[in-house]
């Protein structure tokens, strides 16, 4: 928890600053990183089952924007605290990257955005090969978003 001016009082945390924790000291927040991961589970398993017209499940575009903002988060946070929970986080990178392979039309194009930057962040930390990587983000040209298929090219290209 974090501190604010008042002495007994604490604010909770932003995920970014609770990534920066994390990192500097992975055993001392271990508990912080498997709440945020265990929401992360339950985000993915809500996202995979969602019916993809919003009219039929009753949520509004905004609640959705909102959801898809809170995943993008958490999926980031996991990206960047993967290397010092690799126990914990063996199955992230094939998580995500079924998850924007098999929704990707779906998905709101800022998380498909965040899914991809994140799986290269993992990519230059050496937790996926490119084999596994590259020939999954290369069906993603087929996607009708131009930013993502020149965020792909780019990342492509520095990664090479």
């Amino acid at each position: 928890m974090g501190k604010s001016n008042k002495p007994g009082k604490r604010r909770p945390l932003t995920i970014l600053e609770l990534r920066n924790l994390c990192k500097r000291d992975p055993g001392g927040y271990k508990s912080e990183f498997e709440m945020q991961h265990a929401n992360f589970l339950s985000q993915l398993s809500i996202f995979k089952n969602r019916p993809a017209d919003s009219g039929l499940s009753g949520i509004t575009n905004s609640t959705r924007r909102k959801e898809a903002k809170d995943f993008a988060e958490l999926i980031d946070f996991i990206a960047h605290v993967t290397p010092k929970y690799q126990q914990a986080c063996q199955q992230f990178p094939t998580q995500i990257l079924d998850l924007v392979e098999s929704h990707s039309e779906l998905l709101d194009s800022d998380l498909r955005s965040v899914i991809v930057k994140s799986l290269f962040l993992l990519r230059s930390r050496n937790v996926l090969e490119p084999m596994d990587l590259f020939p999954k983000l290369f069906r993603l040209f087929a996607v009708q978003d131009k930013h993502l298929r020149r965020l792909i090219f780019d990342l492509a290209i520095q990664d090479i």
